[in-house]
């Protein structure tokens, strides 16, 4: 029994330790954290080297201001941390590590492979998360060949990059043989950089590096040249409203000089603000981050003894412009371009602002669009915070990048946020209208074939994607129906019938649309609207009977005789006038009836009030001037026996015939029952008077 109680206790205990131990395994990575490997030989060599490892350190300070960081050396083995960086804990094992570093008196090379195995340990003793980063910084003359080491040291290198961990490589001057390789297995096996440290290309290259990664861009220019013995170079930097913090970097070429800054009040900053601001100054480098800066103009002035002196900059902001049209597009048709304003991911109404989009195209061209919020110009609503324009079709297909600009004319300054976006060729519908007249009540009736295509090749859809709606002013005018034809795999086609069966008396309009999913986003694309009439026709009217006069007598001859040759004169004359009259006389008079799509009579060409000259000089033409109706001005119609054209004299508002366009100076023949659409209305032309439906009709 004591036997079975021991067993079960040594269970219990391992059964403890091996939870406990998974626990611990699985916990959840803390954040990310960076660590600085500094080889103190190569270090000490030069007063350069140190100075260049300051900096960096300084760089590195600033750049990961709230981030854990670790300061460690490569030769014994001491770290210092990790502490968060900008507190007060972290410049006590800054200033530490610098001390340590100037007191250094000699030691045994640095074994960096060992090194890079203890800080491996250290991340994971950390449980730091992906994205963490050791700095291995190192250089100068000494140390032997990496030689057999090469082999553990590769091991390492991909134990860093299994845990989604970096190693970067930092060169000072005059790199050894051993700092060579091990730098170039650090790129080999990681993939990861390495930034020599030069002034001011090195370190800006580094600055670069890191704000990219933290997703805040690149630095930014504000100010380079030479400046000689007591000579300042001054620079002026524009503060975006919003902004919460913004830095600026100095990069200088000699330890030496100072720097003054002023806020756009006129104030030194460096007075002022120092509670909202902090500074770190290096040999090479000095930098200068505000918090919450005032919006506007601030000015810089550097003095240095002589040397080269570069200013950068870098800013966050809590503004931001986000773009809501879908990332990919059609390159043949005009889509609507899109973009709010978010604080702190809510989006927010703002005054006093403007929106801008600059896309640039595969080819490197740029094209400018001012968006707005106005409520037009392809805006749906004033004021609801979505500034708008509408994009024409782009044509070239291919990725295009677009800044969208926040711009603040009172300040001169924007912010910008870049998107991409990809035009292909989508889906559209080709219709071709089968039966255009005349529907008779009751017979099922094709009416049009449709086909879905994609750059003008045939593409197939899932049946139930290709949508078709009736609009009528009956309640019930009849039954639509999609009928797919080649039908491919999985109940999917590519051309369609439309057929129509009328059930009463009416005028329908056929909406036909393509609803759909397509390069990952939700697509619609409508073909221009079909009507059709179900009308009954009415009966011709009844020819007015021909009344012959008889031919008048000649007059009797009187007085004497006149000259034949002057007898000419007025007979050219009066026959000329006589031709005339005939030909005035006999041009047809209009006849024909005009209805809007109600059914409703707009225009009895027969019995239309014509002022005099227009009816004698003009006849047989009718411009739409004269009807009365405002959508057909700049339209005009001919009458002739047995047939009646229209002609158009506009491009803009567009004209359409029976669903097809009408080019400005052309005619086209009207017949009985044909349409005619401009500006969104519908007009129906009718040889006769529209009959009322008599009791029963379109009844079985």
């Amino acid at each position: 029994m004591l036997k079975i109680k021991s067993a079960i206790l040594v269970l219990a205990i391992f059964t403890l330790f091996g939870v406990s131990g998974q626990v611990v395994y699985g916990a959840a990575p803390q954040d990310r954290l960076f660590l600085v490997l500094i080889d103190r030989h190569a270090v000490v060599e030069s007063q350069n080297n140190s100075n260049l490892t300051e900096s960096f350190l300084g760089l590195v300070s600033m750049l990961w201001d709230g981030q854990r960081i670790v300061l460690a050396t490569a030769d014994d083995g001491a770290r210092l941390g990790p502490e968060i960086a900008g507190t007060a804990g972290y410049k006590v094992i800054y200033r530490n590590t610098l001390t340590r570093l100037a007191n250094f008196s000699g030691a045994p090379d640095a074994d960096l492979v060992s090194a890079l195995a203890t800080n491996l340990k250290i991340l994971d003793e950390e449980n730091a998360a992906p994205g963490s980063t050791v700095y291995v910084l190192t250089g100068g003359d000494s140390g032997e060949p990496l030689g057999d080491a090469s082999v553990r040291l590769s091991s390492i290198l991909r134990q860093f990059s299994f845990r989604g961990w970096s190693v970067v490589g930092i060169s000072l001057p005059g790199a050894s043989q051993y700092a060579k390789e091990v730098f170039g297995l650090i790129t080999k096996e990681s993939g990861d950089e390495v930034f020599p440290l030069s002034v001011p290309d090195g370190f800006k290259a580094f600055a670069d590096s890191i704000l990219r990664s933290d997703a805040k861009g690149q630095l930014a220019p504000l100010a380079q040249g030479s400046v000689a013995s007591n000579e300042i170079l001054s620079s002026s930097l524009d503060i975006a409203p919003g902004s919460t913090e913004t830095t600026m970097i100095f990069f200088r070429e000699r330890p030496s000089g100072s720097l003054r800054l002023r806020n756009p009040s006129g104030f030194e900053a460096s007075e002022g603000d120092r509670a909202l601001s902090t500074v770190i100054e290096t040999p090479f480098i000095v930098m200068w981050k505000l918090v919450d800066p005032v919006p506007g103009q601030w000015t810089v002035d550097m003095h240095a003894v002589e040397g080269q002196i570069s200013a950068w900059h870098f800013s966050a902001n809590k503004l931001s412009v986000e773009f809501l049209t879908p990332s990919t597009i059609p390159h043949d048709q005009a889509v609507p371009l899109v973009a709010f304003i978010t604080e702190g991911g809510e989006r927010v109404t703002m005054t006093g602002v403007e929106v801008r989009a600059r896309i640039t195209g595969p080819n490197g061209s740029t094209v400018i669009h001012s968006l707005n919020d106005n409520g037009e110009l392809g805006d749906s609503i004033a004021g609801d915070g979505y500034y708008s324009t509408t994009l024409t079709p782009l044509g070239r297909e291919g990725d295009y990048s677009i800044d969208l600009e926040l711009f603040w004319p009172q300040f001169q300054n924007f912010i910008t946020s870049q998107k991409i976006f990809s035009v292909h060729p989508f889906p559209t519908l080709a219709v071709e209208m089968l039966h255009t007249g005349r529907l008779d009540i009751g017979r099922r009736t094709r009416i049009a074939k449709a086909q879905v295509n994609v750059d003008g090749l045939p593409y197939a859809i899932p049946v139930e994607q290709l949508k078709a709606s009736l609009t009528s002013n009956a309640e019930n005018s009849g039954r639509l129906e999609v009928v797919p034809q080649k039908l491919v795999n999985q109940g999917r086609a590519w051309e369609f019938d439309i057929y129509f069966t009328a059930t009463e008396q009416d005028q329908s309009s056929i909406l036909l649309v393509l609803d759909m999913e397509y390069a990952g986003r939700d697509y619609q694309f409508a073909y221009e609207t079909i009507v059709l009439s179900s009308l009954i026709p009415p009966l011709p009217p009844a020819p007015a009977p021909q009344v012959v006069q008889p031919p008048a007598p000649a007059p009797p001859p009187v007085g004497r005789t006149i000259p034949r040759g002057l007898l000419a004169i007025p007979a050219v004359i009066v026959v000329a006038l006589i031709a005339a009259g005939i030909y005035i006389i006999s041009r047809t008079k209009p006849y024909g009836y005009l209805y809007n799509d109600r059914g409703e009579l707009l225009v009895d060409f027969s019995s239309l009030p014509r002022k005099a000259a227009a009816a004698f000089i003009s006849r047989d033409t009718v411009k739409g001037a004269e009807l009365g109706v405002g959508e057909l001005m700049g339209v005009s119609f001919n009458f002739g026996k047995g047939r009646v054209d229209i002609r158009s004299a506009r491009t803009d508002p567009s004209v359409r015939i029976n669903n097809r366009p009408l080019i400005e100076g052309e005619e086209a023949r009207l017949h009985d029952q044909t349409w005619i659409g401009t500006q969104g209305k519908l007009f129906n032309f009718l040889l006769a008077p529209m009959m009322e439906a008599q009791p029963g009709t379109g009844d079985d």
